[in-house]
């Protein structure tokens, strides 16, 4: 009988630790979703930023990478702004303010977003990329463009995207030269904590 409630207890404690590392894990996702929201629809840019782009040039460009437990986001924007976000709940931030090289890898693949734009189709959807994939967003005045590729074909420099997946390529090494392991948590409320 003792045994029981022991294997009973034991039971009831490792389902409520399993329970909070879901927990967890389902919040990290959340923190990210929402930066990747933001980004999209570029709220996190000020009015006056906006009218400062004509209706087709980017306010962002987004590449989402299917990575292999996780998924990144790099987002660029129009002020040379960069970030990347990962949905396990870290990500870099911020770089762009202290590291010129960030700043202008940002405002580089705002270039190529804005040269691939009309090549690509509008949307109002924005699903993760499945395994292999890499979709680019380019959010302007009159809405969201997008256009997915293989990432072997990318990768192997086959593909017409090849440029823009370079230009957010280049963020994610500038990051890693200049901020190297000093990874940031993100929080949506616009805080950072180093990991």
């Amino acid at each position: 009988m003792v045994i029981k409630i022991c294997v009973i207890a034991l039971v009831f404690v490792l389902a409520i630790a399993i329970g909070i590392l879901q927990g967890k894990a389902q919040a990290k996702k959340s923190t990210y979703l929402g930066f990747r929201k933001l980004a999209l629809s570029s709220a996190g840019s000020e009015e006056a930023e906006s009218s400062k782009t004509g209706p087709n040039e980017p306010r962002a460009v987004l590449m989402d990478m299917a990575l292999t437990r996780r998924t990144s986001t790099i987002a660029a924007y129009a002020d040379g702004t960069a970030s990347i976000y990962i949905s396990n709940g870290g990500g870099y931030l911020g770089g762009s303010e202290s590291y010129k090289s960030i700043r202008d890898a940002g405002l580089q693949m705002i270039a190529a977003g804005h040269k691939f734009q009309p090549r690509m189709q509008l949307t109002r959807q924005f699903p993760l990329p499945a395994s292999g994939d890499v979709i680019f967003y380019v959010v302007t005045n009159c809405g969201v463009y997008t256009a997915r590729a293989p990432q072997m074909e990318l990768n192997q420099r086959t593909h017409p995207l090849t440029e823009l997946y370079a230009a957010g390529q280049e963020i994610i090494t500038q990051y890693r030269l200049n901020v190297g392991s000093k990874a940031m948590k993100p929080t949506l409320s616009g805080h950072n904590s180093p990991t």
